[in-house]
């Protein structure tokens, strides 16, 4: 692997571990804030979004 390689496999996990966390905390936003849904529901169908993401 060359230096290069490892950088742009590097910004690329990192950029899409970004783009997970940042769609856990709009679904957490939704969920609780917008639509006042259990804590436990939401948190849950969130976890297997961002594992499916991930």
């Amino acid at each position: 692997m060359t230096f290069r390689t490892v950088i742009k496999e590097g910004a690329s996990f990192f950029t899409l571990r970004g783009a997970s966390l940042l769609a856990d905390t709009a679904i957490l936003f939704i969920g609780l804030t917008l639509m006042h849904g259990s804590p436990l529901i939401v948190k849950l169908i969130d976890q297997v979004v961002v594992i499916v993401l991930n």
